[in-house]
Parts: structure tokens; C-alpha cells; sequence
């Protein structure tokens, strides 16, 4: 049972990788098993030893010497046809797997070069990979969408469950461009990390504007001078709909003055969580919301008293909206008070709800 509810519910108000060339240049490696040519019978050339071999090398654990490869001519059919059983054998790209097969339709010392450049750059695009760095743009994307994520009035927790997973989700959606492949896991990991340490920062700011307000000598007292001091590292405009959430929030705050620091967000997602258990409806959820703001704004000022101007909710960007959505699924980390908290997460650190929709709007 929320403790808000008795007096704000509706009942009461009224590693480096190889060179692709090395299979070319290397003639002792080791473990390099696989089928001769299909229609070679054997080692039969001039440098190697005449019929040491008389099959293909189907099953052989190490690779020939070169002086024992066969000399003699081998079909343009012969050479696609085993192109075809290595292209299926090694994990190679479409645009080498292309080059290969130009390369088996002439047997020339010309397409061996033509096929050895394409395998370079290829071995080249596959270093850039692995030695992926996120851009400045990426970084930047990241700080929008988390922090406007966190000023959602539709968000269901500050600390909750895969909060980061559910930012990058929505992040894809919008095709926000830099991201990596959902396969690459590595770098998924690195988006993550950063995602992590932007709503850390963040909300630590939101709490600490919050805690400020609280002060009778604050210059941001009234909600509409908080809610601009809070939303204003992100260069977007407020809702009535985040005022209301905003007052939640300083609620939580004045009615948990002991509360370590570490523990606030924790708390506020247990009491929006039992709030929103003990409504029957949204409609009955709205008006608590209602009230707590008009409780807000009795005790600190009205909104309308300062400069501040709001947008209507309809009026939100498509890309905010998104976020909107995405944040109401998100699911609080319920504990049982006196417990240690557990860490999860790669990096979210010591700070980490349906309404109406349209809450922020770019200005």
C-alpha cells in the first residue's frame, strides 16, 4: 500500500588478425585438411614424387608442400567445382566468395593477383571491425535518447529491470545511425557501458536539482523553474505531463529526507510501483497524479506564475514519442527493505510509471 495514497488517492478529494594471405605464402602450415581438386588423381607433376598419392585428399589432417601440388592443367569446371566445396567449407565473405569464383574460371597467374588483392581489403574491412571505436555522434545520440528516456512521465522505473537494453531498443527502432549489429556482441556491450554511465550522471542531476528545490531560500522552488533547471542540459521543452511527474519525484524526496543517496531511486521505483498496484484504473491513477501536483504547487508556486511555457502533449516529436512508449515497459527491480541491493548491470552505477502519452518535445 503506497503511504501517498491515504492522502492524495481519488478518495481523497473531493588480438591481431592473420594476413588472408598467409594460406598463399605459407607452404608449411599446419592443419590444413581437405579435398585435391575433383579431378585430380594424384600427385603426378614433375616436382613431387611421382604417385605418391593416386586419390583425392579427402580427410588429410596437413596441408601439401607446394612441390607436391599437381602441375598439370585442371579444367575452368574443375577449379569452380572445388571453389564451391571451400566456399562452403570456410566462413568467407559473399564479395571473396565472388572473387573466388572469378578466380576459377581463369587459370591465370592474373586472377591468382586479382583474388589475393580482393582477400587483402577484405582482411582489411575485418580489422576495422574488431577494432571498432564509437563515434562522437553515437555518443552524442546516446545522451539524448537516455536522458529524455529518464524525463519520460510514462517511464515505469528509474532503476529498472535492462533499463539500458530497453534505451538501445528504442535507439534501433529510430535507426539512430553508428549503432552496431545486434551480432556483434563486443560492441553491443560498449553501447551499453555508455548508456549505463549517461543515466548514472543524469540522474544524479535530476536528484540532486530535486533535493535543491526543497530549500525555502531555492531559486527553484516553484515547478516550473525546476523542471527547466532539470530539463536544461537537453534542449527540450516540457509537458503538463512532466510537471506532474516531477512533483512524484519531489514527494519522494521531501517524504525521504534519510535516504541514502544510493537507495533514492530504489525507493521511488517501490512507491510508484505500489502506487500503481493500488489504482483500479487509469483514470484513478491520473487523479492521484492530479493531486499530488495541485498539492506541488499550493505549497512551492504555481507554474503559471513564471515564464515557462509548456507544450501540449499531441505536439511531441515522433522520435520522443517513441521513447515514451518504450519507457512504460519498463519493470521496477522490486527488494525487500533492509536488503542489500544487488548489483547488475555493466555500469549501472550508484543513481539509476503510464500516463498520458507526449510528454517532452524537442524546442
Amino acid at each position: 500500500m503506497s503511504r501517498f495514497l491515504d492522502k492524495f488517492g481519488p478518495a481523497s478529494q473531493p588480438t591481431a588478425t592473420p594476413s588472408p594471405l598467409d594460406d598463399f605464402i605459407q607452404p608449411d602450415l599446419d592443419n590444413f585438411g581437405g579435398p585435391a581438386p575433383p579431378n585430380s588423381n594424384g600427385f603426378n607433376g614433375g616436382h613431387g614424387q611421382q604417385g605418391a598419392l593416386t586419390g583425392p585428399l579427402e580427410g588429410f589432417e596437413r596441408r601439401p608442400e607446394w612441390n607436391m601440388l599437381p602441375h598439370g592443367p585442371i579444367s575452368s569446371a574443375a577449379l569452380r567445382q572445388y571453389a564451391q566445396i571451400l566456399e562452403n567449407r570456410y566462413n568467407i565473405s559473399s564479395r571473396t566468395k565472388a572473387a573466388l569464383d572469378e578466380f576459377a574460371a581463369l587459370n591465370t597467374m592474373e586472377e591468382r593477383l586479382m583474388l589475393a588483392i580482393v582477400l587483402l581489403s577484405d582482411g582489411q574491412e575485418k580489422a576495422k571491425q574488431d577494432t571498432w571505436v564509437m563515434t562522437s555522434e553515437l555518443k552524442l545520440e546516446i545522451k539524448h535518447y537516455t536522458r529524455v528516456f529518464l524525463l519520460s512521465p510514462r517511464l515505469g522505473a528509474y532503476r529498472g529491470v535492462d533499463i539500458d537494453a530497453h534505451i538501445l531498443d528504442v535507439m534501433r527502432e529510430s535507426r539512430v545511425k553508428g549503432l552496431p549489429e545486434r551480432k556483434e556482441i563486443a560492441q553491443t556491450k560498449t553501447v551499453l557501458e555508455e548508456i549505463n554511465t549517461v543515466l548514472t550522471n543524469f540522474r544524479n542531476h535530476m536528484k540532486t536539482k530535486i533535493k535543491d528545490s526543497l530549500s525555502p531560500t531555492s531559486s527553484i522552488r516553484n515547478i516550473g523553474d525546476l523542471t527547466a533547471a532539470i530539463l536544461s542540459p537537453t534542449q527540450v521543452k516540457a509537458t503538463i505531463q512532466v510537471y506532474l511527474r516531477i512533483a512524484f519525484l519531489r514527494l519522494c524526496m521531501a517524504d525521504s529526507t534519510t535516504t541514502t543517496n544510493d537507495q533514492f531511486w530504489v525507493s521511488v521505483d517501490e512507491e510508484l510501483h505500489s502506487v500503481r498496484s493500488d489504482m483500479s484504473s487509469e483514470v484513478e491513477l491520473s487523479q492521484f497524479f492530479t493531486n499530488v501536483f495541485e498539492a506541488d504547487k499550493r505549497k512551492y508556486g504555481d507554474p503559471a506564475a513564471t515564464r515557462h511555457q509548456v507544450i501540449e502533449a499531441r505536439n511531441v516529436e515522433s522520435w520522443i514519442e517513441a521513447v515514451n512508449r518504450k519507457a512504460s515497459k519498463v519493470e521496477a527491480k522490486l527488494h525487500r527493505k533492509g536488503n542489500k541491493r544487488p548489483r547488475t548491470g555493466t555500469a549501472d552505477g550508484d543513481d539509476d510509471e503510464d500516463s498520458n502519452s507526449g510528454e517532452i518535445a524537442s524546442q
